[in-house]
């Protein structure tokens, strides 16, 4: 692991562990919320991924039900 991804690991430990205590000595909840979206549009994911000379996406598409209606993924070597 190289010395930002250590950096962005710890950091995200140190945020994982601040929200916790918050929550727990001082009440405070988090504002992020799931929200649904209105009817007829379509909510869409993607995330991808680079490791060890390979790639990879993956995308998913739902309603405002969560219902999948479709979805996509793959994986690539790259040089």
């Amino acid at each position: 692991m190289d010395a930002k991804a250590a950096a962005d690991f710890l950091t995200l430990l140190w945020n994982c562990w601040s929200s916790r205590n918050n929550r727990i000595f001082m009440d405070n909840k988090d504002s992020a919320r799931k929200t649904k979206p209105p009817t007829g549009v379509i909510k869409i994911n993607f995330d991808a991924m680079v490791s060890n000379g390979r790639m990879g996406y993956g995308v998913i598409a739902r309603d405002k039900d969560g219902f999948v209606v479709g979805g996509s993924g793959g994986l690539k070597s790259v040089q």
